[in-house]
């Protein structure tokens, strides 16, 4: 039997640090790549022309990227109920198991008069926004919010920022909605106690919605759904010319997303990764660059629950210079 292959290990030979040295190397060479790709962004949602690409893209893809920071290297991509189900269960993670989690939190908030004029959907977009366990997988469509949650913390480890691409269809089933309708739109696809549809575990799909709440807004937040990835012919990965398990699978990424050392031109896969090492000393310089574009703890966790009193403290203080300075102009 051969030792289990470490997330960690996988990511490492997969990292753009490596295949494309000196360009992710300090803090500011990921900030001026990063910023320039932000930059290019802002511009073509304001009408502007990017003929030529970005550096990013130039290591990447054209295709629409999302972005996912991650303050630990050495984890994959998973889910707050996918994780929660890891570290309760010893059992696997079972597409029946995440569909009774995920019925039990739903019913949970709304018996508690949360979610009143939602969908199901809607309220669980809220929940994952705000700490709940769901199996929606926080992304950023702009690089450098997703670059903070990077390096938010733990400056003793290296960081990771993971740069997804969902395969685009012509027919638009790579997108997902969670508005307009009652139900979840995956609720039919479970099939007998572990299984869904291949149709389902193969998939990942794009929740692009209006933001619910301003933490969304801040956060640029953006949701990728799907099965639980399975080994499928077609759709394995190797390190070290060994093919992973389903379960190293798994701890690379509970969705089917390739993270391939060379991307062909057609594939079989439904989404591909990319990824970057963030130097744990780089942290605290990124940090700082990331304040002086208003990004930081207090802008992407906007405090509402102290909104109410500060915004009258704001009014009281208000009213009272104007009184004060009509009291001087009038000669005290």
């Amino acid at each position: 039997m051969r030792d289990a292959i470490k997330t960690g290990d996988f990511f490492a030979g997969r990292e753009l640090n490596t295949s494309h040295p000196g360009f992710y190397d300090s803090a500011d060479d990921i900030w001026d790549i990063f910023v320039a790709e932000q930059d290019r962004l802002d511009d073509l949602d304001h009408g502007g022309d990017a003929a030529s690409p970005s550096l990013v893209r130039q290591h990447t893809t054209e295709g629409t990227l999302y972005f996912r920071g991650q303050s630990n290297h050495s984890y994959g991509l998973s889910t707050s109920l996918h994780r929660f189900m890891r570290n309760e269960n010893a059992d696997e993670i079972t597409e029946r198991g995440l569909a009774e989690l995920e019925t039990a939190v739903l019913d949970e908030m709304t018996g508690r008069g949360i979610g009143r004029g939602m969908t199901r959907g809607e309220l669980l977009m809220v929940l994952q926004h705000h700490g709940g366990p769901t199996r929606l997988m926080d992304v950023s469509d702009r690089p450098l919010e997703a670059l903070y949650f990077a390096v938010e913390g733990g400056d003793a480890v290296d960081g990771r920022l993971f740069l997804l691409s969902v395969i685009e269809r012509e027919d638009g089933a790579h997108r997902m909605r969670l508005s307009g309708q009652e139900d979840l739109p995956w609720a039919a696809y479970v099939r007998g106690q572990k299984q869904a549809s291949s149709e389902w575990t193969t998939a990942v799909r794009v929740i692009d919605e209006r933001p619910l709440d301003p933490r969304m807004v801040a956060q640029r937040g953006r949701f990728l759904v799907g099965g639980v990835q399975r080994a499928y012919a077609g759709l394995t990965l190797q390190h070290g010319g060994v093919s992973l398990t389903a379960a190293e699978l798994q701890a690379v990424s509970m969705l089917t997303i390739g993270f391939l050392q060379r991307v062909p031109r057609r594939t079989k896969w439904p989404a591909l990764g990319w990824t970057i090492r963030i130097p744990a000393s780089e942290k605290p310089r990124l940090r700082e660059l990331l304040s002086s574009r208003g990004i930081s703890h207090t802008t992407m966790y906007p405090d509402l629950a102290s909104a109410a009193w500060q915004s009258y403290e704001a009014a009281r203080t208000e009213n009272y210079t104007h009184h004060w300075r009509q009291k001087m102009q009038n000669g005290g």
